[in-house]
């Protein structure tokens, strides 16, 4: 996005400079990378494991390097970017966590799980939707943290099935 601002509007309001980065990580020149949401609002990435993350589970690519005012015209979201996990894999535990576990949504926001849907939710033959899923150390980062989650049956209906 080298030059000047474009002044171009498309149908939903959105300059042609903006529209060309939505759901696209950007970096800047002091090594610090965003996330350009869908809505055209900038979210930081706080790691690498996210970064990767989102390459692999948004199939964005790599990071675009702009210039740090290239950047900040996107206005922040108020929300750090997260990692997004399949439909259906609801409990992460980061490896060496010390037993965290959390209840994660699709819209990134992690609850500490207060127990299981299932007694051993390590087993090969577990549910997907009920399985504890490992994953490296910082991936949770860009995540909020809500309430916390406690099991129950409707609780545990309640789950997303994998797609």
């Amino acid at each position: 996005m080298p030059g000047a601002v474009g002044a171009i509007q498309g149908k939903a309001g959105l300059t042609a400079q903006v529209r060309q980065y939505l759901n696209k990580m950007l970096r800047a020149p002091d090594g610090s990378a965003y996330y350009i949401t869908s809505d055209g609002t900038r979210q930081a990435i706080l790691n690498d494991l996210i970064v990767n993350c989102l390459k692999v589970r948004r199939g964005i690519g790599d990071p675009v390097e702009l210039s740090t005012s290239e950047i900040d015209s996107y206005p922040g979201s108020g929300r750090t970017a997260f990692c997004p996990y399949s439909r259906g894999m609801n409990f992460i535990t980061e490896s060496g966590s010390n037993g965290y576990i959390y209840l994660v949504d699709p819209n990134g926001v992690k609850h500490h799980a207060g127990g299981y849907c299932v007694e051993h939710p390590d087993y090969p033959d577990t549910p997907p939707q009920f399985a504890l899923y490992t994953v490296p150390t910082g991936e949770l980062a860009g995540d909020i943290l809500g309430a916390d989650w406690f099991p129950n049956p409707a609780a545990c209906q309640a789950l997303p099935l994998p797609n």
